[in-house]
């Protein structure tokens, strides 16, 4: 009858190891909110370069033309004029788009040294000779009788629709 009694009594072995199981579960738990979420707690400084000049104020009035602040760094190109306007007369009738005809110059293409924009670089100079281009986007009502002339297949429109809309899709 001892014996059955013994062994009908409650075991804390069993309950000890879950509770210790818990515990230890939650100091985990508690461990990695903190990892996660100490950075998002600590605020960060904002980096900006001290020895950089702006080359622009901006005013509270609105004006046509930006007032330079440094003459001397800044680098203001005027708005670009076209050299021509022109619609080329195509051979199955009908006018093409309206063309712009522009200068050509040199710029400099890239990203400077200073800036974070390492696959910019290296920074080059590129002349352009004057070239041409549409003073709009060509629509597929547009590129779609130019396509079935040359023998090109028509552009998917990936379900958008055609007529007015810019066509896509072609290079």
């Amino acid at each position: 009858l001892e014996r059955d009694r013994a062994s009908s009594s409650p075991s804390y072995g069993g309950n000890k190891a879950l509770l210790i199981g818990i515990v230890v579960g939650s100091v985990f738990s508690l461990l990695l909110g903190l990892i996660f979420l100490t950075p998002l707690l600590i605020q960060e400084k904002s980096v900006e370069p001290s020895n950089l000049t702006p080359l622009v104020s901006v005013t509270k009035q609105p004006t046509d033309k930006p007032v330079i602040k440094n003459e001397a760094e800044a680098k203001f190109m005027p708005k670009l004029k076209p050299l021509r306007r022109y619609r080329d007369q195509l051979k199955q009738g009908g006018k093409g788009p309206l063309m712009l005809k522009l200068p050509g110059g040199t710029f400099k293409m890239g990203s400077a040294n200073s800036l974070p924009y390492h696959d910019e670089r290296p920074q080059h100079e590129v002349t352009l000779q004057s070239f041409s281009m549409s003073r709009y986007e060509i629509t597929f009502e547009e590129y779609d009788p130019f396509a079935k002339a040359t023998g090109h297949s028509l552009p998917d429109d990936r379900g958008w629709g055609r007529e007015k809309r810019p066509v896509i899709n072609v290079n």
